[in-house]
């Protein structure tokens, strides 16, 4: 049985996926802060949801193609709060999060990263 996720749930891995815009996660309490313009999360983020590895994959795919949007969307990915993506129990966690690291600095990713998000992107999308 599928389990209900709440609106805020739906709403962060809406925007993990790329699906919606990342602007979409103000309500809840996230800030584009001033220093750097750095991503804020508050402490009450919703700390329940879990982001899997295959949920960064279909992100980073869905923004590939777009070099400042994926640059933008990475670095909020790095800035979401650490406990909700679960990427150590994944075999392929560790290069989806390299390929997050490197897209957030506006560095391309490589033939290994794209086939391993691609891969994994499509694995979830078939589920």
């Amino acid at each position: 049985m599928a389990s209900k996720l709440d609106a805020g749930e739906k709403t962060i891995l809406g925007v993990v996926r790329g699906e919606r815009p990342l602007t979409d996660l103000r309500p809840l309490g996230m800030t584009h802060g001033p220093e750097g313009g750095s991503w804020q999360f508050p402490a009450a983020f919703p700390a329940d949801t879990q982001v899997a590895v295959a949920d960064l994959a279909r992100g980073l795919l869905a923004h590939l193609h777009d070099g400042p949007r994926l640059k933008e969307w990475a670095a909020l990915m790095e800035a979401l709060p650490y406990e909700l993506v679960d990427a150590e129990s994944h075999p392929e966690g560790q290069t989806v999060l390299n390929a997050v690291w490197s897209a957030s600095f506006g560095d391309p990713l490589g033939e290994k990263e794209i086939g391993v998000v691609t891969s994994l992107a499509s694995e979830s999308a078939n589920r």
